[in-house]
C-alpha cells in the first residue's frame, strides 16, 4: 500500500487530535477569551503559535527526523537521555496524565457534591476508575484509531458544536474590557498561554503512536509514514484552530458580565450553566470527561512505548500499569496543585522544545555545521532555567541583572535572543572545526538509518557520527536477500549523498530483511500477520541479511564505494500458542522484519544463532569497524 485512504487518513487525523485534546485544552482558550475579552482574537493568534502550530510542527519534525531520540541526539547523547526523560516525566505521571483525571472530576463529579469530607472519597474512587479504563483502552495502541478516532473523538467534536452554537444565539454580557496583561500585549500573553496545554513537548512523542496506527493500516515505508504523519497533523491542526477559536469566543462573550473566574473551567462552568441552567452540568462534564480520556490513553500509551524501548526487559502493559498507578496518586493532589507545578517546569522546558522542532526544519540548511544544535539548544535551556529561578524568587545576582538587559524579557521571551545567538555561534565554530580536520585529514561520518538500534551500535563502537535519513522510495529489482538489502543500502547512502557536500565525508547505508526458505519477511501490517510469522520460524532456522554500503569520498570529491551484505543464521526454539500470544501483546513488533527483535524478550525463544549477533540486531558493526579504521584513525 502506497498511502492510507482518505477514511483512514481522517480517522488517523481525527486520532491525533484526540490526543492532543485533553484538559488543558478546554480550559485555557475560554479563559483567554474571558480574559482578553475585546481583544481575544489578537490573543488567540498568539495562542495559535504556540498551541497548535508548534504542536503539529513537532509530530512532523520527529516523522522527518525519524523519531525524538534521533532529532535530541543531533544534541548530544547525553542530552537527549535527559530531555526525554523530563519530557516523558512531564506529560506523563508528574503533570500531564494526573492533570486529565483531576480536571475531568472536577468539571464531571465536584458540581455535584455537597461536602468537602466527601469530595476526598469520591475522588479517589472516580480517579482509579477513570485510570483503570484509560490503562484497559490503552493496551492496544495500534488500535488508538479505532477507539478514539471512530468512536469518541466524533462525540465530542459533537458535544462541543452544540455548545457553541448555543452561544452564538445567546445574549451574554459581550466582550468585555481586557484584563492587564491583555490591553497592549496580547499576543505575547496569549503566545505564553499557549504553553499550558503542553502539546508542543506531547507532539514529540506522539509521532511514535501515530507512526504505529498507520503501520497498523498496511504501510511500512518510512517515507509514506512520514508522509502520513503530516496529512493527519494537517487535520488535527485545522481541528484545533477551529475548537479553540469557538472556545476562545464562548469565554470573550461573557467577559462582559463575568470576569471572576481563576481558571478556564470556571468560566466554563458559568457560561454553561447561563446558557443550559443546571443540565448544562452534565454537558460539560460529559465533553470535560472524553476529551481528558482521550488524552490520557494517548499519553499512556507514549509513555509506555518508551520506557519499554528503554528496558525491554520489562512488557509494555507494565510500564502501562504503573504508569496509571502513579497518575491515580498524584492526581489526588488536586488540579490547584498540579497547575503550581507545571508552570515553571513548562517554562524551562517549553523552549528548548521549540527551538529543537525550529533546527529540525532547518535541518537541510544547517546539517553540515554540527555545533549548531548543541550551542543553540544550551543557550536556550540555560536562558530558560536562569528565568524560571527568577519567577520564584531564586536570584543568581549579576547573571540575573544581566538577563534582566536582554530583549523580550519582561514579556516571557528572553530565551529568543540567545537562540538566534546560539545558530550563529554555532555555525562559525563548526566552520573553524571542519577546517581544523580538514588539515588534519580527518572524515566527517554520517549514518543513513533511522533506527536508534543502529545508532547505538555505532556509539559503542566509537564512531563520531550524525545521521541523515534518505527519503528515498525502497524500490529494488534484485530477487536474492542478499542482492536486495545490498541494494536497498547503496540507495539510501546514494540519496543522503545527494544532498550533501562529497569532500572528506562518509556515508553508511543499511538495509535489514529476515528470510525463510529464501522468501523475504517483512514488517508485519497486522497482528494476524505477526502471528504467522513468529509460527513460521519456530522449532526451525531462518537467515538474516543486513547489507551496508559504504561511501567514502576524499578531499576532492572522489567515492570509493563498498558494497556488502552479513548473513547470520537463527534457530527459533519451539513456542505454544500461548507464548505467541503473549510475546506479540507485550512486545512492539509492527516496525521489526519478520515480527521480532533479537534484543528484546524474544531472546528466550531463541536456540542459537550461527553468525555475527550484531547483524542480527540491525548493523554488522564489527564489518564496519574493519572497513573503516584506517580512514578514521
Amino acid at each position: 500500500m502506497n498511502q492510507l485512504t482518505k477514511k483512514n487518513t481522517l480517522l488517523v487525523g481525527l486520532t491525533l487530535f484526540s490526543m492532543f485534546f485533553g484538559a488543558g485544552n478546554l480550559i485555557f482558550p475560554p479563559f483567554l477569551g474571558n480574559q482578553a475579552g475585546e481583544n481575544v482574537w489578537v490573543a488567540m493568534a498568539g495562542f495559535a503559535v504556540t498551541a497548535i502550530g508548534f504542536p503539529i510542527l513537532g509530530v512532523a519534525a520527529v516523522a522527518k527526523s525519524g523519531g525524538l531520540d534521533v532529532l535530541a541526539k543531533r544534541v548530544h547523547p547525553v542530552f537527549a537521555t535527559i530531555f526525554t526523560l523530563l519530557i516523558y516525566v512531564s506529560i506523563g505521571p508528574a503533570l500531564a496524565i494526573p492533570r486529565t483525571a483531576s480536571t475531568s472530576f472536577e468539571m464531571t463529579v465536584l458540581p455535584f457534591l455537597q461536602t468537602g469530607a466527601e469530595r476526598e472519597i469520591v475522588q479517589m474512587i472516580y480517579s482509579a476508575v477513570f485510570f483503570v479504563v484509560a490503562f484497559l483502552i490503552a493496551l492496544k495502541p495500534e488500535k488508538l484509531t479505532e477507539r478514539l478516532g471512530k468512536v469518541l473523538t466524533p462525540c465530542l467534536l459533537t458535544l462541543i458544536v452544540v455548545v457553541f452554537v448555543r452561544a452564538l444565539f445567546f445574549q451574554a454580557g459581550g466582550f468585555g474590557e481586557p484584563i492587564v496583561n491583555y490591553q497592549s500585549g496580547g499576543f505575547v500573553k496569549g503566545f505564553l498561554e499557549g504553553y499550558q496545554t503542553m502539546d508542543t513537548i506531547a507532539a514529540l512523542n506522539f509521532g511514535i503512536v501515530i507512526a504505529l496506527a498507520i503501520r497498523a493500516k498496511g504501510i511500512s515505508q518510512e517515507r509514506v509514514i512520514v508522509k502520513e504523519t503530516m496529512k493527519a497533523g494537517a487535520i488535527a491542526g485545522a481541528l484545533l484552530l477551529a475548537i479553540y477559536s469557538a472556545l476562545s469566543y464562548v469565554g470573550a462573550m461573557a467577559s462582559g458580565m463575568y470576569q471572576d473566574g481563576e481558571n478556564g473551567a470556571q468560566v466554563l462552568t458559568y457560561v454553561v450553566q447561563k446558557m443550559f441552567g443546571k443540565e448544562g452540568l452534565v454537558l460539560l462534564g460529559m465533553i470535560f470527561l472524553i476529551a481528558c480520556l482521550n488524552t490520557c490513553v494517548g499519553l499512556l500509551c507514549c509513555c509506555s512505548e518508551y520506557f519499554k524501548e528503554l528496558f525491554p526487559k520489562i512488557p509494555y502493559y507494565i510500564w502501562n500499569a504503573m504508569f496509571a498507578g502513579i497518575s491515580f496518586l498524584v492526581s489526588n493532589l488536586g488540579l490547584s496543585n498540579i497547575l503550581k507545578v507545571s508552570v515553571p517546569v513548562l517554562q524551562a522546558i517549553y523552549p528548548m522544545a521549540i527551538v529543537l522542532i525550529v533546527l529540525a526544519f532547518l535541518n537541510p540548511l544547517i546539517e553540515r555545521w554540527r555545533a549548531v544544535y548543541p550551542v543553540t539548544i544550551f543557550m536556550t535551556g540555560i536562558t530558560s532555567v536562569l528565568y524560571v529561578l527568577e519567577s520564584v524568587e531564586v536570584r543568581l545576582s549579576i547573571i540575573s541583572e544581566g538577563m534582566r538587559r536582554l530583549p523580550l524579557y519582561k514579556e516571557g521571551l528572553v530565551w529568543i535572543t540567545p537562540a538566534f545567538l546560539g545558530i550563529v555561534i554555532g555555525i562559525v565554530q563548526s566552520v573553524a572545526f571542519q577546517r581544523k580536520e580538514e588539515k588534519n585529514g580527518k572524515k566527517r561520518v554520517i549514518l543513513a538509518s533511522a533506527s536508534p538500534r543502529r545508532s547505538e551500535l555505532m556509539r559503542q563502537a566509537g564512531f563520531e557520527f550524525e545521521v541523515q535519513v534518505s527519503k528515498k522510495e525502497e524500490i529494488y529489482m534484485s530477487k536474492q536477500p542478499d542482492e536486495i538489502v545490498k541494494e536497498l543500502s547503496l540507495l539510501k547512502a546514494e540519496d543522503v549523498a545527494d544532498n550533501i557536500e562529497r569532500k572528506n565525508v562518509i556515508v553508511i547505508g543499511a538495509d535489514t530483511v529476515v528470510a525463510l526458505d529464501g522468501k523475504i519477511l517483512g514488517k508485519p501490517k497486522s497482528e494476524e500477520e505477526a502471528v504467522y510469522m513468529i509460527q513460521q520460524l519456530q522449532g526451525r532456522a531462518h537467515q538474516v541479511y543486513t547489507g551496508v554500503a559504504i561511501l567514502i569520498f576524499d578531499e576532492n570529491g572522489i567515492c570509493h564505494r563498498k558494497n556488502h551484505a552479513v548473513c547470520t543464521e537463527v534457530f527459533v526454539n519451539s513456542m505454544t500458542d500461548s507464548e505467541i500470544s503473549e510475546y506479540i501483546s507485550c512486545e512492539e513488533v509492527m516496525d521489526k522484519a519478520g515480527a521480532y527483535g533479537i534484543q528484546g524478550r524474544f531472546a528466550i525463544y531463541i536456540n542459537r544463532i550461527e553468525g555475527d549477533y550484531y547483524n542480527v540486531v540491525g548493523l554488522p558493526i564489527s564489518y564496519i569497524y574493519q572497513e573503516l579504521k584506517e580512514e578514521i584513525d
